[in-house]
């Protein structure tokens, strides 16, 4: 193998790494969240919509921003166009 063909081979094993680290890391999140939600009384009776919200809070680390922009992404998908954009301009208002 050429000098050049093991660097190059390097770097995709390295980012392959780095994908794989970036899944785990969101894989500890997850879990972190759901054996939160089991442990706490309050999130004892959630459903799985409710369990979700909690989960990409807790990924995001509480960042309105971020939120909203996941909850529009979400409302889009669904053809919700009217209230989301309803909704980003009362986002947009605070």
């Amino acid at each position: 193998m050429l000098r050049s063909e093991k660097i190059k081979r390097t770097l995709e094993i390295q980012e392959e790494i780095k994908k794989m680290e970036e899944a785990n890391n969101l894989n500890n999140k997850i879990i972190d969240g759901l054996l939160e939600c089991n442990k706490l009384d309050h999130h004892k009776n959630l459903n799985k919509n409710q369990i979700l919200g909690i989960l990409i809070s807790k990924y995001l680390e509480w960042e309105g921003d971020s939120i909203m922009e996941v909850a529009s992404s979400a409302f889009e998908d669904s053809n919700y166009h009217d209230f989301n954009s309803k909704i980003l301009n009362l986002w947009q208002k605070q």
